[in-house]
C-alpha cells in the first residue's frame, strides 16, 4: 500500500515518490516531490512538510516543514492549509490562534478538504450552534472525514440541532470503529448503544466487551449493572461497583447489602450507605432511609422520621410512596388518612390489601371485603384467606359456608404452591 494518498490529480512524480518511500529511499522521494511541485502539483508541499516536521529520512526541521505548508497554502493546496491550521488550532509548532485557525479552515473548506469541513463544523459545535455545525458535519461525512462522522453521531445521539436518531448515531459510531478508530469516547458511545439498545438490538455481551476496555467511572458502573442485573454475577458486580466513587455506585452497593446479593445481608449497615446517598441528595435513597426508621434498621424506630423521608421521596416522584406513607398512618391508627393516600396509589395487590386492613380497623367490613376481593384479583394469596374468614363469619357479605369453603380450598391450593 503506498505511503502517500494524494488526490486524483497527482501525477507520476507522486507515484514515483510512493515507490521510493516503499523502498525506504527517502532522498529519492524528496526529489520526485520537488519535481511534482515544479509541475504545479502543489499537494506535494504537505508531504514534504511532514518529512521535515517528523524528521523522516532528513534532519528534523520544523521551521522548514512549516515553510512548505505556507507555500502550499499560498498555492491553495487544501491539505497544506488543513495541516497548517491544525497546528494553529492545537497550538502545535506555532502559537495557538483560534481566529487564524478558523480563517484557514474555512479556506480549506472552500477547497473541499474533508477534514477542514469537519473542523469548521466543530467551531460551530463548540459555539453550541448545532444546526449550523450539522450542515458541515454532513458535508464532511461525504468526504469520509472521521471527525465529521464522530460529531454528527454525537448530535444524532443527543439530539443536538436535530431530533435524536439512534440508528444514524450507531451506524456512524460503528463505521468509525470498523475503520479502526479506538478513541475511548467513541467506544463509550458504541457501548452505551449496545447497552441501551439505541439504534441496534440490545446486546449486553457486546456492551460488556466494550465497557471492559474503558476506565471511566460511568463505564465501570454500567459494567457493574451488567454483572448484577443481567449476568447475576453478584460478587463480581459488587467488586466492580467498589471501583467507582460515585453516589450511584454507593447506592447499588447499599442495595446489594440490603438484599444480601454478593455478600451477607445486613440491613443495618445498608442504612448507613443509604443515608450517605440521601445526604448527597440522591433521591432514590430517600425511601430506604424511611424504611430504616420504619423497621429500625441501624437506627431506633421512629415513624415520624420515616414519614418525613417518605414524603420527601414522594415530592421527588419516587414510585410507591403513597403506600409507604399510608403504612405510617396505619401505625398512627389514622386509618382514614391511610385510605386517602392509598386512593392516590397505582393499582396493585398491596394497595388494596392495605386499604382492606384499614377498613377492617374501621369496622367497615363490606368495604374491606371488596378491597380484599380486588387484592385477590391482582394476585395476593393471603387476601383469599381474609375473604374466607369474612365470608365464614358473614362480615361484609352474607354468611355463605359453601363460598367460604371455596375460598379456603383456593387459599390452600395457592399456599401449597408457595
Amino acid at each position: 500500500m503506498p505511503f502517500f494518498k494524494g488526490s486524483d490529480i497527482l501525477n507520476k512524480f507522486i507515484d514515483l515518490a510512493n515507490k521510493s518511500v516503499e523502498n525506504k529511499d527517502y532522498t529519492e522521494a524528496i526529489k520526485y516531490l520537488n519535481l511534482a511541485i515544479n509541475n504545479k502539483e502543489y499537494e506535494a508541499y504537505s508531504i514534504l512538510a511532514m518529512f521535515y516536521i517528523t524528521g523522516l529520512s532528513v534532519d528534523k526541521d520544523v521551521n522548514k516543514g512549516l515553510e512548505y505548508l505556507y507555500l502550499g497554502e499560498k498555492y491553495n493546496d487544501p491539505k497544506s492549509i488543513s495541516m497548517l491550521v491544525d497546528f494553529y488550532y492545537n497550538g502545535i509548532y506555532v502559537e495557538k490562534d483560534l481566529v487564524k485557525a478558523r480563517i484557514y479552515y474555512e479556506k480549506a473548506c472552500d477547497l473541499n478538504e474533508g477534514h477542514a469541513i469537519g473542523m469548521v463544523g466543530l467551531f460551530y459545535y463548540n459555539e453550541e450552534n448545532y444546526s449550523e455545525a450539522i450542515i458541515f458535519f454532513k458535508s464532511g461525512v461525504t468526504f469520509h472525514d472521521q471527525n465529521s462522522m464522530f460529531y454528527l453521531g454525537i448530535c444524532a445521539f443527543k439530539g443536538l440541532g436535530m431530533d435524536k436518531d439512534y440508528k444514524l448515531s450507531f451506524m456512524l459510531f460503528n463505521k468509525l470503529y470498523e475503520y479502526g478508530n479506538k478513541n475511548s469516547d467513541l467506544i463509550k458511545y458504541l457501548a452505551d448503544s449496545y447497552f441501551n439498545g439505541y439504534g441496534i438490538n440490545q446486546d449486553i455481551l457486546k456492551a460488556k466487551e466494550l465497557y471492559e476496555t474503558l476506565n471511566d467511572d460511568e463505564s465501570i458502573f454500567n459494567l457493574g449493572l451488567i454483572y448484577k442485573n443481567h449476568l447475576k454475577d453478584y460478587e463480581k458486580a459488587l467488586v466492580t461497583f467498589k471501583r467507582v466513587k460515585s453516589v450511584e455506585s454507593q447506592f447499588e452497593q447499599a442495595l446489594m447489602l440490603y438484599n444480601g446479593l454478593g455478600c451477607i445481608e445486613n440491613k443495618n449497615d445498608a442504612y448507613f450507605k443509604f443515608y450517605a446517598c440521601a445526604a448527597s441528595k440522591y433521591v432514590y435513597a430517600y425511601p430506604f432511609v424511611g424504611d430504616a426508621y420504619y423497621y429500625g434498621y441501624g437506627v431506633k424506630k421512629d415513624y415520624n422520621e420515616a414519614l418525613s423521608w417518605y414524603r420527601l421521596a414522594l415530592d421527588n416522584n419516587i414510585p410507591n410512596q403513597y403506600i409507604n406513607i399510608a403504612s405510617v398512618y396505619m401505625k398512627f391508627k389514622n386509618y382514614k388518612e391511610a385510605i386517602n393516600y392509598l386512593d392516590n396509589e397505582t393499582d396493585s395487590a398491596n394497595k388494596y390489601k392495605l386499604i382492606a386492613e384499614a377498613y377492617m380497623k374501621l369496622k367497615k367490613y363490606e368495604d374491606a371485603y371488596n378491597s380484599y376481593l380486588k387484592a385477590k384479583e391482582l394476585g395476593d394469596i393471603y387476601s383469599i384467606y381474609e375473604l374466607y374468614r369474612l365470608t365464614k363469619k358473614g362480615k361484609g357479605i352474607t354468611k355463605n359456608k359453601e363460598l367460604a369453603n371455596k375460598y379456603y380450598l383456593e387459599y390452600l391450593m395457592y399456599y401449597n404452591k408457595e
